[in-house]
């Protein structure tokens, strides 16, 4: 590990033990000595016990394409909520669900992780397993009883994966995104 790795990797460290001490003086209401002394250790603890590899952050944040992933997910989130709502109050509605298989385009753990939540935050959709080495996604959708409303579902959560792309991924990313839009309008 070089030296410029290796104060990457400590640089994030510290910047994780310290939202992790300010988080706990929030959740104690207080800022006092003894609790920011006692956050920063059993932040710093944390940090060894449960030790994550450095995050490798290699895109950019495109701010317009980060506002148009937003919105869009905003309306999910509303649309299935009423969805969601309606299909629970309507008594003749019996609720079929499907694990669907997502192969998604990126490998990067960002990509993957945001993905995998943004999927998770609109109602009616979980994802129960992820393969990280190969980019798959497990997603049980519900309400899906044909092949076709299977197929939507895939459609949805791969159309946020690329919008999220587009918003951090990197430049060979965004320009695979924007291949498989143009072959997908021939």
């Amino acid at each position: 590990m070089n030296t410029t790795t290796r104060s990457r990797a400590l640089l994030q460290e510290v910047v994780t033990v310290a939202v992790m001490t300010v988080l706990w003086c929030l959740l104690w209401g207080n800022a006092h000595p003894f609790t920011v002394v006692g956050g920063a250790v059993i932040s710093w603890l944390l940090t060894v016990i449960f030790y994550l590899p450095p995050l490798q952050i290699t895109g950019r944040l495109h701010p317009l394409s980060a506002l148009w992933a937003f919105a869009v997910l905003t309306v999910d989130i509303v649309r299935a909520s009423l969805t969601v709502a309606a299909q629970a109050l309507w008594p003749w509605w019996h609720p079929v669900g499907a694990v669907v298989r997502m192969n998604l385009h990126s490998t990067d753990d960002l990509i993957i992780t945001l993905t995998a939540e943004s999927i998770s935050l609109v109602p009616g959709s979980l994802v129960v397993d992820i393969d990280r080495n190969n980019g798959v996604l497990y997603v049980h959708t519900f309400g899906t009883r044909t092949r076709t409303q299977i197929e939507h579902a895939r459609a949805q959560a791969l159309a946020q994966e690329a919008r999220i792309i587009m918003a951090l991924g990197t430049d060979a990313d965004r320009a695979a995104v924007r291949k498989i839009r143009r072959r997908r309008r021939a």
